[in-house]
């Protein structure tokens, strides 16, 4: 049986209704509440041993599992038969030394693989996937890259890996010439409960951004601060958001869990929102049943629907409308959920 507490701890690796302004931010302090997505349970062939992220193209679907081979597992659309698996783990001229699973993503009709300091970016066949570009990021530690996405197919955001308090938090980089465009962004108060490493505040606040694939826009949700932050194109900042919780924490000292795992179209933005403390989740993992949140581009949450498994990740494919959800205590199937 897998550790739960590594299961969990990968894994934190009608409309609103009251809102109102303070010092130039945005509070949202009552929520929709728009019942239980139910979903269809689609079992799969050659499954995952530790499902860690889904994302999907127009007509295929990658697994990532962090099993000891084969790290990516593809699926044609909509129907999840099974192609092909590749990748593995090593020092090889088609291996991959590590691969940072919330930096994957598909970017046209190529998946973005990042690698430490390299990124891959990927051409999905029908019959086999082959490597098309590789470039060699910046890294001002010579470590990892943290947080990256991929806005276009020449830009991208990071997080500074660096980072100290009132300082930047992002950094926007051009991919082909390898040179940084802006920094931007400065991380919020430290939340209670979040061990005050000011030398790691990237890990501190385990931010995810996400970036508008028609113009550019990003947005940042933390995982452990119930804060998001609008951005534009040029990183200037558009829109922070506040979001009142009206659970109380038996104890200022539990470090509870937000948003995780936001995935962004043109028109919406879809996060898994947590809202309880990190041990809660870890001692009723068979019951957590976490939420899925709907934003638009203005900063304004459209729905808050119950999920009815325990989705640990997942993805939208738009040309479908629907949500594939995997969970890490699932090992053997999928979730569909139709959002028509």
């Amino acid at each position: 049986m897998l550790n739960i507490r590594l299961i969990t701890s990968i894994f934190i690796l009608a409309l609103y209704s009251c809102q109102s302004q303070e010092e130039g931010k945005k509070i949202i302090s009552q929520i929709p509440e728009s019942g239980t997505l139910k979903s269809r349970e689609v079992g799969l062939a050659n499954a995952a041993l530790m499902p860690y992220k889904i994302v999907v193209s127009a007509d295929k679907a990658v697994i990532l599992d962090q099993g000891k081979e084969n790290l990516f597992k593809v699926y044609t659309l909509p129907d999840f038969s099974f192609l092909y698996t590749f990748g593995d783990i090593g020092e090889g001229p088609d291996e991959f030394q590590f691969v940072n699973g919330n930096s994957l993503k598909i970017h046209g009709e190529q998946l973005v693989v990042l690698s430490g300091t390299q990124l891959i970016k990927i051409k999905l066949h029908a019959e086999k996937a082959s490597r098309e570009e590789q470039h060699t990021l910046i890294s001002d530690t010579g470590g990892p890259i943290n947080g990256l996405h991929l806005v276009n197919d020449s830009v991208y955001v990071a997080d500074i890996g660096e980072a100290k308090p009132g300082a930047p938090e992002h950094r926007l980089v051009h991919l082909g010439r390898n040179e940084e465009l802006v920094r931007f962004g400065e991380y919020p108060d430290q939340a209670s409960g979040i061990n005050r490493d000011q030398g790691n505040l990237f890990r501190n606040f385990g931010k995810r951004t996400v970036a508008n694939p028609k113009d550019g826009r990003m947005a940042a949700f933390y995982l452990y601060h119930n804060q998001i932050r609008l951005y534009g194109g040029d990183g200037e900042l558009l829109q922070e958001i506040e979001v009142e919780s009206s659970s109380k924490s038996a104890s200022d000292e539990e470090m509870w869990i937000y948003r995780a795992d936001p995935f962004a179209s043109s028109e919406r933005i879809y996060v898994l929102y947590i809202g309880m403390p990190k041990k809660e989740v870890e001692e009723n993992f068979q019951t957590f049943r976490p939420h899925l949140e709907v934003w638009d581009w203005e900063g304004n949450l459209l729905d808050r629907f119950r999920l009815d498994q325990p989705i640990t990740t997942f993805t939208y494919a738009e040309e479908f409308k629907k949500l594939y959800g995997i969970s890490f205590f699932k090992e053997d199937v999928l979730f569909e959920y139709d959002l028509k």
